[in-house]
């Protein structure tokens, strides 16, 4: 049996490789699972209920972070928590990954602009002035 190397040059090995990252990357379930686990390591029910998930769909997205080694996991009884594999340089990427979507795409810039920019001149009220304005 021939090794990997002989069959194809080491380039294409590496591009392969970061291809089937890049490709667990792409889709928005995934992204939003890697950045819950940026605050830290959670159990699969609870990132399934903070992306709005069910427990199976959250399972295998998570088990396609894991086979790009994008994140770790560990069983604890009968949960199993995950985290990410190399904090600093998975966050880096998704950082790397929104930079340029804030450069390349305008609904991008449109969001990002609203949500962190528009934030501050959001008008501050009390909570119960919030709860008189939802009952009327």
């Amino acid at each position: 049996m021939k090794s990997l190397l002989s069959t194809q040059s080491p380039k294409h090995v590496v591009f392969e490789n970061l291809a089937s990252v890049a490709q667990a990357l792409g889709h928005a379930h995934r992204l939003e699972l890697l950045e819950s686990l940026g605050q830290g390591s959670r159990n699969v029910e609870d990132l399934a209920k903070a992306a709005g998930l069910t427990l199976a769909n959250a399972s295998r997205h998570l088990q396609l972070l894991r086979r790009a080694r994008l994140v770790e996991s560990d069983r604890q009884g009968k949960r199993v928590f995950y985290r990410l594999a190399g904090d600093v340089e998975v966050v880096a990427l998704l950082q790397s990954l929104s930079r340029v979507g804030e450069r390349n795409i305008a609904e991008v810039q449109g969001v990002m602009r609203d949500f962190f920019a528009k934030r501050d001149a959001l008008e501050p009220i009390s909570r119960a002035e919030l709860a008189d304005r939802l009952t009327s």
